[in-house]
Parts: structure tokens; C-alpha cells; sequence
């Protein structure tokens, strides 16, 4: 009798070990990854009084002290231009007037601001240079009262601004 119940119950058990159906499923296509591009270098005409950066930093950034003014040169990562103006100049691409021009395939992006902080009021200058990798940005950072005569200077420093 036990044989009989055993012939019963044993296929039962078994029938959870059927196999399984197999799918074939297809999944998103990976792209291969670019090779990430070069930085390029910039160009730029410090007055001749200008020394040496005074600190550089990590991904090519620096900052020169001249006479009246101050500069800084950074290279970071492209995409998000709002992000790249926020960081650079501490404020939303929506709260500034920016100019975007083109040269030689390059997106220009230019903007003004000023600011009051400790040393009083300050006026600041910055342009980004877009290649579509990278962004290289500029900024020249001067006491309010000094525009005048640092006026013609930082126009040659930023019309000088380009990639090589």
C-alpha cells in the first residue's frame, strides 16, 4: 500500500521541477563610450605686470592678481551651461543677461554683474567659451571705482579670450 501512495505522490513532486519556459528579451543598446576629448588651451594677454598665477588649481584653473583687478581662468566639464554660470558667478543663467555669440564653432557666452561684499562694491566680468565638451570659462572681478581705468584693459583681455 505504501508502494501505491509513493507511485501517487512521487509524480506530484515532480511536477514542480517542470522546466521552465526560456524568454528572449532585449535589452537597451549600449553605445560604445567616446573617448573624451582633449582640453584645448586658451589664449588670453595678461598685462605685463601680471606675474605668474598666484594659485592653480585642479583641471587647469588659475587665478592671476593684477594691478586694479583680478582674474580667473577654469576649465570644467560641458552640458549644463546654468551650472557652469552658477558656479562661476554665483547666480542662475536666468537671473543674468548673457550674450551668446558663435566663433569658429565655438558657443561664446558673456555676462556682467556686480556685488557688494567686505572690500565694498564690486564689478565682475565673465565670459565661457563652449566647444561642446568642455567649458573654459573667464572672469575678471575689480573694485567698482576703479572701472574706469581698468575699462580698456579688461575689453583686450576678454576680446584676446579664445581656443586654440
Amino acid at each position: 500500500m505504501k508502494k501505491k501512495w509513493a507511485w501517487i505522490f512521487f509524480p506530484l513532486l515532480l511536477t514542480g521541477c517542470a522546466a521552465q519556459p526560456v524568454y528572449e528579451t532585449l535589452g537597451d543598446v549600449w553605445a560604445e563610450p567616446v573617448a573624451a576629448a582633449q582640453i584645448r588651451e586658451v589664449q588670453l594677454s595678461l598685462p605685463e605686470d601680471t606675474a605668474q598665477p598666484v594659485l592653480q588649481g585642479e583641471q587647469g584653473s588659475q587665478i592671476f592678481i593684477c594691478q586694479d583687478y583680478e582674474v580667473w581662468v577654469e576649465t570644467v566639464p560641458g552640458g549644463d551651461m546654468n551650472g557652469t554660470l552658477c558656479a562661476v558667478t554665483g547666480r542662475e543663467q536666468q537671473d543674468l543677461t548673457v550674450l551668446k555669440t558663435q566663433e569658429n564653432g565655438v558657443s561664446r557666452y558673456d555676462c556682467a554683474w556686480s556685488a557688494t561684499d567686505e572690500e565694498g562694491e564690486r564689478v565682475a566680468r565673465t565670459a565661457v567659451l563652449d566647444d561642446g565638451t568642455y567649458h573654459y570659462c573667464l572672469t575678471a572681478l575689480w573694485p567698482a571705482d576703479k572701472t574706469v581705468s581698468v575699462e580698456a584693459e579688461i575689453d583686450q583681455l576678454f576680446s584676446d579670450f579664445t581656443l586654440l
